[in-house]
């Protein structure tokens, strides 16, 4: 069963279904805006994970302040991030806003460590700063252009980060009440689908008009999230089950598959060049630390 395996292990295999739904939505990306995308996503993890709670065993009872935890991690995961990400993309560049955002693991760590007395040894900090210096790597542009800004817009992707870290840690509160990961990425989507609904009247180009919509997209979409679906239980039972300060910065890896399989299927959009080579390798030797630091 895949509830048996290690939660290090599953937070490596959400990594890898990561990368290859992200690839999948590149090709999306032809046809479909990145926020309509967001919101077929958030559906279909609702259906999937739905059905997978159907079938399962499911609950007695659904304490409200598990549901409460839930809708939480929806809020600050899957509508205020990205928003944030999307903003800050605009004010000062897609390549910069990517890199500030791969802080994300030190915040996750910070906040076990705070609310759930998580040990943090040296070999599993060097290993997490190891995967994050890999990922600004691996997400850098080299020659870019960026616009001048303010210094303040710069703060901008680092507080996507920090809400983005409390995600992992509010599911884990939620799981003490509601141990079902399933019941959990239903609620947290389903919670991201309408805020995001509801955010319309305040959003130009919230590109939510379904007769906007390519079909052959949205079929695309709809693959990908297949692969998403996995990639999220793998990862939400890795929570369930492990460690904060190890699961969080491994599942990061995603970046590193997601440059090779984009390179496999995308040839003239990526390039393999030295800098990807060393960002991959730090990130690499980052995710052994950290098993071995264990």
């Amino acid at each position: 069963m895949i509830e048996s395996l290690p939660p290090v292990f599953l937070s490596f295999l959400s990594a890898v279904f990561l990368a290859v739904t992200q690839t999948i939505y590149r090709g999306a990306l032809q046809w479909i805006g990145p926020k309509a995308i967001t919101f077929v996503t958030n559906l279909t993890l609702v259906t999937y994970a739905s059905t997978i709670y159907i079938l399962g065993a499911g609950l007695e009872k659904w304490p409200l302040v598990g549901i409460f935890w839930f809708v939480l991690a929806g809020l600050c995961s899957h509508f205020l991030s990205r928003n944030i990400n999307f903003i800050s993309a605009t004010l000062i560049g897609m390549a910069r806003s990517q890199i500030l955002a791969q802080f994300y693991p030190i915040w996750g760590a910070l906040l076990a460590m705070l609310l759930f007395g998580e040990t943090m040894t040296f070999p599993i900090a060097l290993g997490t700063f190891a995967i994050v210096l890999g990922a600004i790597l691996l997400v850098q542009e080299r020659g870019e252009r960026g616009r001048r800004a303010p210094l303040w817009y710069y703060l901008l992707p680092l507080l996507g980060a920090f809400f983005f870290s409390f995600a992992p840690p509010l599911r884990k509160l939620a799981f003490q009440t509601i141990p079902s990961p399933a019941f959990g990425i239903a609620t947290t989507a389903l919670a991201g689908a309408l805020l995001q609904l509801g955010s319309i009247p305040f959003v130009e180009n919230h590109e939510l008009n379904p007769k906007t919509w390519n079909k052959k997209s949205l079929w695309l979409v709809l693959i990908g999230g297949f692969f998403n679906i996995i990639s999220a239980y793998c990862f939400w039972l890795a929570i369930k089950n492990g460690k904060l300060i190890e699961v969080i910065p491994i599942n990061r890896l995603s970046i590193l598959f997601l440059i090779l399989f984009s390179w496999v299927f995308y040839q003239r959009l990526e390039r393999i060049n030295l800098r990807v080579i060393a960002g991959g390798l730090l990130a690499v030797e980052g995710a052994v630390l950290i098993i071995l630091g264990r």
